[in-house]
């Protein structure tokens, strides 16, 4: 507060820095209410060719970038790709598409364990919406899988409309 108290209004500091606020807000007032005058200025990157107009390059040609400076602060931008010229246009043949060969569907039971007593045929289990089936190999379940093999390993399954196969891995 001292500080403040001990500096004055007269003071030639304080008298400099009006003057020179004033000044400045002045030359941005002529400069905005100045006829539209659009100034620019162009920089061409150094690395670039330039033109060829026959005269003296080295004398036109700028260091080193591509500045375009105007009193337009706003500009209209676009983010779209710049459009091709029109004899650039060049037509693709799209060849159709191969069908895909057909897949299976996903085997709709789920594994539920396998039963052997003695020598007779391994009775494997297995289940689809709550209903349990009890199977042996050679059976089909909805007209459409076929339990074609039991191996050690796992289940060999059949999609009978594609007679496609599908192992699926079993513990021992």
């Amino acid at each position: 507060m001292t500080r403040l108290n001990n500096m004055s209004l007269r003071s030639p500091k304080v008298m400099i820095a009006l003057l020179a606020l004033l000044l400045a807000s002045w030359y941005t007032l002529e400069q905005t209410t100045a006829p539209e005058q659009e100034s620019t200025v162009s920089v061409v990157n150094a690395r670039s060719p330039a033109p060829a107009t026959g005269k003296n390059q080295a004398a036109e040609t700028p260091d080193r970038f591509d500045y375009v400076f105007s009193n337009n602060l706003f500009p209209e931008q676009s983010w779209a790709p710049p459009q091709a010229p029109a004899e650039a246009v060049v037509e693709t043949l799209i060849e159709p598409e191969q069908p895909a060969e057909p897949v299976a569907p996903r085997l709709p039971f789920a594994y539920l364990g396998r039963m052997q007593e003695g020598s007779e045929e391994v009775v494997i289990f297995v289940t689809r919406n709550d209903v349990v089936y009890s199977i042996q190999s050679g059976d089909v379940l909805d007209g459409t899988w076929k339990l074609s093999q039991v191996h050690s390993y796992g289940l060999e399954w059949t999609y009978l409309p594609l007679n496609m196969t599908h192992i699926i891995r079993t513990p021992l």
